[in-house]
């Protein structure tokens, strides 16, 4: 039922939901959304592309179906070809709407990336998320130099801040490391 899964590390994160149109206006599903999981091909060397653990799941919380899955393919509700690297991060959920549905998911991978998603409550599975990487910062982008392989496993910290003049962004911030080999540059 979870193509792709790996050694699950991420902890599963609640939220709420309305993803089709057969779910009624005010209903609100509870989900539990977690990254896809560890691939041990990522315990020996430098940087290498993962087999499993490349993508994002999205469950009932109740009957533990299914609700959306975002990968590089096999049936995947959102597909990109930038998930070549496992995600064993915690996925930050976040509702800044106000209407107690989940606007927002951000994700990090053992590549060095950074994934933001906007949801799109009330859409069918396949249109239900929009976005991808938004900053690529070590592992994927600098194969040819090993220190400068970054490895992310914990969700980033993020805050909304007003800045002047009444404007408003995501501040986002994450540390990497290398949790197979923690000592290591």
């Amino acid at each position: 039922d979870l193509p792709g899964l790996g050694q699950t590390w991420s902890t599963p994160t609640p939220l709420r939901a309305r993803i089709g149109s057969g779910v009624g206006q005010n209903e609100r599903l509870l989900a539990l959304a977690f990254g896809a999981g560890y691939d041990t091909l990522q315990d020996d060397g430098p940087y290498t592309a993962d087999t499993q653990g490349n993508g994002i799941f999205m469950i009932d919380a109740l009957s533990g179906n299914t609700l959306w899955r975002a990968g590089s393919s096999g049936g995947a509700n959102f597909t990109s070809e930038d998930f070549t690297n496992s995600i064993v991060s915690d996925i930050r959920a976040l509702e800044l709407s106000r209407d107690g549905l989940t606007d927002r998911l951000y994700a990090t991978d053992v590549g060095g990336q950074l994934w933001r998603f906007d949801l799109w409550n009330g859409e069918a599975a396949e249109n239900f998320a929009t976005g991808g990487v938004i900053a690529s910062l070590g592992g994927a982008a600098n194969q040819t130099n090993p220190i400068e392989n970054r490895r992310f496993y914990y969700a980033p910290d993020a805050a909304l801040v007003t800045g002047r003049a009444g404007s408003r962004f995501m501040h986002l911030g994450v540390g990497s490391g290398y949790r197979a080999h923690p000592l290591d540059k």
